[in-house]
């Protein structure tokens, strides 16, 4: 787990199922891995399933129900989506640890797939992000 003070990390430092404590004591993780699909092909159904696993996560909703982060939609390069990768896992959920095994997040939306920079993007912020 980094420590999430602002003078010594930044994205650079960062990479998929890296968790950082923020200085309000909680605990965010990049996502390990991304569901990337067209519309109507099964996205949603896809990230069901895979919630269904005691150690994945996605980004919820208040009720704690899953639901899509959309955060790179709006992605216009690089450099600016990982200047705010602090509000993009604070989305997630903060990770439960059962004995030797950490849980880990995901990130899903058929929004990216029709985006060419997402991938770059994506890459950017965590390089072995699967």
């Amino acid at each position: 787990v980094l420590e999430g003070r602002r003078c010594r990390l930044n994205a650079s430092s960062l990479d998929a199922g890296v968790c950082v404590k923020f200085e309000s004591g909680s605990v965010h993780c990049v996502p390990s891995l991304a569901v990337i699909g067209a519309m109507k092909s099964g996205t949603t159904n896809v990230m069901l399933y895979l919630s269904l696993h005691p150690l994945l996560r996605t980004s919820e909703n208040w009720l704690g129900w899953p639901i899509e982060s959309r955060f790179f939609s709006s992605a216009i390069d690089p450099i600016t989506a990982s200047e705010r990768w602090r509000e993009y896992i604070s989305r997630y959920p903060s990770p439960k640890f059962y004995s030797t095994k950490q849980q880990l997040t995901f990130d899903k939306s058929p929004n990216y797939l029709i985006k060419p920079i997402v991938p770059l993007v994506l890459r950017a912020l965590a390089p072995s992000l699967k």
